[in-house]
């Protein structure tokens, strides 16, 4: 059975996953920002707890942004490093996206509005359906501003999800990262909860294997929220 190594760094957790044996081994800290200095040693302890070596990994899988400028750099230029290193193919998703597969995993979401705050004015928004295994994003990634937010006739009942990324303001939608949907407004604690993180990527490069999506390292990018317009 196929053997997968993911990472994410592109937010505020430094997380691992390994897929072997029918079994996914997570590991995740809040690196405070050095995500530099943490996701090497957590790998090595993920391969650790797993029983695994990198010579037995089949596939690399990464989230590449958009996040964190520097951590979303972390994230894609570890994946390339280890598979030019070991020649191991890669796969790649963006964070909303990983953040829409851990809504589903956690919450049986299929359909998402996904806020990410980016600073006072701005603000990105993406929309995800699940199709089958597949998730497909429709209207593509915009910017927005806060007032567009707060008009909720555009949702047509769709679940949201708003996340602020160390720029939260007290009171308001970021104050915490928060789902609403149909249940109501609930607030994310828990670690395997606090999205994007290495676990939704394992599962959404699961499916990339099974269907043959994979890349090389030279096909995957870093994201950042200034190439989208």
């Amino acid at each position: 059975m196929v053997q997968i190594l993911s990472i994410d760094t592109t937010m505020e957790l430094c997380s691992v996953a390994i897929f072997k044996g029918n079994e996914i081994f997570f590991d995740a800290i809040d690196s405070q920002g050095e995500h530099s200095h943490k996701i090497l040693p957590l790998i090595q302890r993920c391969l650790k707890i797993s029983k695994s070596n990198l010579k037995e990994i089949d596939l690399l899988a990464c989230a590449n942004g958009p996040g964190n400028f520097s951590g979303t750099r972390i994230s894609v230029c570890t994946i390339q490093g280890i598979s030019i290193a070991m020649n191991i193919p890669v796969v790649s998703f963006s964070s909303p996206m990983v953040i829409a597969q851990g809504l589903y995993r956690c919450f049986g979401i299929k359909e998402v509005v996904i806020y990410l705050r980016i600073n006072r004015e701005k603000i990105h928004r993406s929309y995800f359906r699940l199709i089958g295994s597949k998730w497909i994003e429709d209207e593509g990634d915009k910017l927005c501003s806060l007032e567009e937010i707060m008009r909720t006739d555009h949702l047509k009942g769709r679940s949201i999800f708003c996340k602020g990324y160390r720029l939260k303001q007290k009171d308001d939608l970021f104050s915490t990262d928060t789902l609403i949907d149909d249940l109501g407004k609930r607030s994310m604690k828990e670690k395997e909860k606090s999205f994007p993180n290495a676990k939704d990527v394992i599962l959404l490069a699961y499916n990339a294997w099974k269907n043959g999506t994979i890349e090389l390292a030279e096909e995957i990018f870093p994201n950042y929220f200034k190439d989208i317009p």
